[in-house]
């Protein structure tokens, strides 16, 4: 497979080769739940096994971590917008609609209602209370939901986004972010310039507490992503290369990775290595890059409700990162030999370059050669006539000494290698994507039971994906594979 397209951007050859199999994920859809349009997805605090699923209009439980789901409650002419489970009850989970809060505790029962004019965003169920943000401001309920209050300086304000810890709640407005601390009380901790025209003006969307940290804030907005150190104090944009500008829906961590926050945007699902500042889209099984939702489960396990359905993967989880991945690649070539007989076949190896290099550095020392077969014309003034010879060989040699200091052809040589660096990075990208797509599907077929058709369309993905290899490596890759297996 000759690749004659190339990326823009610049990567270095060694980071891509040091990449570890941790950053290329696969996604799965969720088969059990066959609604395309997914909200959000929440855990049991007290029962590991209980994970509920919230598409637009319905309500799935499922009791054993996600293996199988049953529709537990439907949503007539109200689309859902936020789920919230108590901390202190398994069984109690709350689901905001637009016009409606219920409750669902082996029944469904409505414990909220908006006005005609309101729209309900989000839910939050933290130390015995319930609070509601809307289009109108943010309303308090113990947890008997007998009565509902206004929180003060909410009044007229979008309450977008909740999220609760043992400290307080955080709130995402319309009007910057603010802080219930739980003595009680309300402080904005974050302003918003109201004035910015539509284009430029920063929305907060999500907001959370770190997992390691509960004095760390993330705030997730349509221009990125903000974080205060101080407990709101004092605010600074995450700037890291590929979500400067994105418009984040959901922030996710998990306590394997305490230096790493998950982005769900409409541009995809992001891992941001927030101490090294680096980025990274992961995508492999995705069918939409609108990602509404993002959560991961205390085991690592990871949900993403989508706009197509919803979206799981063990990978992150701690078995995973053990054991089973030496067994896979045992009988595989390694990847780095892999890559450098992908950048032969397509003529893209650094050693190209570097011979090229090598040999401009001699020839300023070889002069420019012509040759020539021609009459000599010579002038006699004496007789004040030209005269005509016969035809004979000519022969010049000519140096250029400026050329020992800067060889014109040096520009051309760096011309290519940037071309060259570009489609290097394009070959590294698919090959390193596919080799642990390929490890991960192997997996996949060797540790679980599929039904036949589901085995048949994994093997015949993983062909397909051994023929991308092979195209890359001019069937180096099978090669060594047979190799290896004759050897045994």
């Amino acid at each position: 497979m000759k690749v004659d397209y190339f990326k823009v951007g610049v990567i270095f050859f060694g980071l891509l080769i040091g990449l570890s199999s941790k950053a290329f994920s696969v996604f799965y859809p969720v088969s059990e739940i066959q609604d395309s349009e997914i909200v959000r997805v929440g855990f049991s605090y007290l029962s590991k096994n209980l994970v509920y699923v919230a598409s637009v209009n319905s309500l799935y439980q499922s009791d054993d971590s996600g293996k199988t789901f049953q529709k537990k409650a439907v949503f007539k002419d109200e689309a859902v917008s936020d789920i919230a489970i108590s901390k202190y009850d398994s069984d109690s989970v709350y689901i905001s609609t637009e016009r409606s809060v219920y409750l669902w505790k082996n029944r469904l029962d409505k414990v909220f209602s908006a006005s005609d004019e309101e729209t309900i965003y989000s839910v939050c169920a933290n130390k015995g209370a319930i609070y509601v943000g809307s289009s109108q401001g943010l309303y308090k309920a113990d947890s008997d939901l007998i009565s509902w209050d206004k929180v003060k300086l909410f009044k007229s304000i979008d309450v977008y986004s909740l999220a609760g810890s043992d400290s307080g709640v955080l709130a995402a407005t319309s009007n910057g972010v603010y802080f219930l601390p739980e003595q009680g009380g309300v402080k904005k901790i974050f302003n918003l310039r109201q004035n910015e025209e539509e284009e430029n003006r920063v929305v907060a969307q999500t907001v959370n507490f770190d997992i390691a940290d509960q004095d760390l804030f993330w705030l997730g907005t349509s221009k990125g992503v903000y974080y205060s150190v101080d407990s709101g104090g004092t605010w600074r944009k995450l700037s890291v290369s590929g979500i400067d500008s994105l418009s984040v829906k959901a922030i996710a961590q998990t306590p394997y990775e305490k230096d790493s926050i998950y982005l769900a945007s409409d541009k995809g699902f992001f891992k941001v290595d927030f101490k090294k500042k680096v980025s990274r889209n992961l995508f492999e099984g995705l069918s939409s890059q609108n990602i509404l939702w993002a959560v991961f489960s205390d085991q690592g396990k990871i949900y993403l409700a989508t706009k197509r359905g919803l979206y799981t993967n063990d990978y992150f989880k701690r078995d995973n990162f053990t054991g089973a991945l030496a067994d896979l690649k045992a009988d595989e070539p390694e990847i780095n030999r892999i890559i450098d007989d992908a950048l032969r076949y397509n003529e893209a190896h650094p050693e190209k370059i570097k011979f090229w290099r090598k040999q401009l550095k001699y020839r300023a020392f070889f002069p420019k050669f012509s040759i020539d077969y021609d009459k000599t014309v010579t002038y006699d003034s004496g007789i004040d006539r030209y005269c005509t010879g016969p035809y004979d060989w000519g022969v010049s040699l000519s140096w250029d000494i400026g050329d020992l200091i800067w060889n014109t052809y040096q520009d051309d040589v760096d011309t290519r290698s940037r071309l060259d660096t570009q489609l290097r990075i394009d070959i590294l990208d698919d090959i390193i994507r596919v080799y642990h797509e390929r490890l991960r599907l192997k997996q996949i077929i060797l540790k679980k039971k599929l039904p036949e058709e589901e085995l048949f369309a994994k093997q015949l993905r993983l062909s397909e994906l051994t023929a991308v290899l092979d195209g890359y490596t001019g069937g180096s890759f099978s090669r060594q594979i047979k190799e290896f297996h004759e050897r045994e």
